[in-house]
């Protein structure tokens, strides 16, 4: 009687253990989106501030490798305090538009894309 009291114990355990792996995986797959996806959703919002993105080079990795060059360079708080606000404790995707013709000054775009839901968390314009 009580091995199958014990059995059963463990097998409730196994039950649940397996459950909530599977949940979680569930959660984080659904809930991440792949850079693609953050271009893909950043490219609507250029869009929309009226960039025409055949004249632009789209720049987007995982480790935002062209945002922290930039960003390492000045103090965020002190020059884009809405900016810094916005994305202030937040994961995100810092995707960078800059124009095709190198002799034009500004006009290039960053726009920053949370890595779990997509929402467009700020943007910032070159002048």
């Amino acid at each position: 009687m009580v091995e199958h009291v014990w059995r059963y114990f463990i097998g409730v355990i196994v039950i649940i253990c397996i459950g909530s792996t599977v949940m979680c995986k569930a959660k984080n797959e659904k809930m991440n989106i792949s850079i693609q996806q953050a271009i893909e959703k950043a490219n609507i919002k250029a869009k929309q501030l009226g960039y025409n993105l055949s004249s632009m080079t789209v720049i987007g990795d995982v480790d935002n490798t062209k945002w922290k060059h930039f960003a390492g360079r000045i103090d965020l708080v002190t020059h884009f305090p809405a900016l810094a606000e916005q994305i202030k404790g937040k994961e995100y995707f810092a995707i960078y538009y800059q124009p095709n013709n190198v002799e034009q000054f500004g006009g290039d775009l960053w726009i920053f894309t949370d890595r779990h839901t997509g929402e467009i968390l700020g943007v910032w314009q070159g002048k």
